[in-house]
């Protein structure tokens, strides 16, 4: 029922009202730690930035690490990254 209900919903939007801007590429990365001094990297993610730093710059430039997205995140419409992370997470 919920799901035909979302259906019906979608089905009534006009797609003229939409804009797609995709001209501010970011990537949110979070999940795993991140230790650039430990010699066996301590998870994907961090060999992830690993690699794309030395091998991929144009795709690691457009990088953003949880715990740095509050400098990104100006319109204070989370209190905090945690509550952010479990939004997203669901």
């Amino acid at each position: 029922m919920f799901e035909e209900t979302i259906k019906k919903q979608f089905e009534l939007l006009d797609i003229s009202n939409f804009n797609v801007d995709i001209s501010h590429r970011l990537l949110f990365v979070c999940g795993g730690k991140v230790d650039v001094r430990a010699p066996i990297p301590p998870s994907f993610r961090d060999r992830l930035l690993t690699y794309t730093a030395k091998n991929a710059s144009e795709l690691h430039e457009h990088f953003i690490l949880a715990e740095t997205f509050k400098d990104y995140f100006k319109e204070n419409a989370y209190p905090d990254l945690l509550v952010f992370e479990d939004d997203i997470a669901s």
